[in-house]
C-alpha cells in the first residue's frame, strides 16, 4: 500500500522551442505557483519525435520523449489515442514515474509515483 504524502496545485507551462533537428521537437517545461512568467521556474527541456511510431508489441502509436534531469538521461512516451503521457525519471537513488492525462487543451491531470531504489 502506498502512503499519500501531499497534494500540490502546480502550474505547468510547456513551450515549444525552435529546432534545427529534422523530425524532432523540443519542449521547455517550467513550473510555478501562478501562471505569471516571473513565477515560473525552468524544469527541463524534452526532445520528442514529431511523428508517432508504432511498436511491434502494440498497434497503439506512441511519441517517444528524451531529456536529461540531474545529469541522468530520462525517457518517456505519449500515447495519442488515450491522451496519456508517462515519463520515467531514473535517478541514482530513486525512480520517479509521472503520468499526465491530457483532458483538453486547458485541463491536465497528473500523478507522481516515487520509488526508492
Amino acid at each position: 500500500m502506498y502512503q499519500h504524502s501531499r497534494v500540490s496545485n502546480t502550474v505547468v507551462s510547456i513551450e515549444e522551442k525552435a529546432s534545427l533537428e529534422q523530425g524532432a521537437r523540443f519542449l521547455k517545461w517550467s513550473f510555478g505557483k501562478t501562471s505569471q512568467k516571473s513565477d515560473m521556474r525552468f524544469g527541463y527541456e524534452m526532445k520528442c519525435l514529431s511523428a508517432p511510431i508504432t511498436s511491434s508489441k502494440s498497434n497503439d502509436p506512441t511519441v517517444p520523449f528524451e531529456w536529461t534531469y540531474s545529469n541522468t538521461q530520462c525517457k518517456g512516451n505519449y500515447y495519442p489515442s488515450s491522451g496519456v503521457a508517462i515519463f520515467n525519471f531514473i535517478l541514482r537513488t530513486s525512480l520517479v514515474t509521472v503520468t499526465y492525462s491530457i483532458i483538453d487543451e486547458d485541463s491536465k491531470y497528473f500523478s507522481i509515483l516515487f520509488n526508492n531504489l
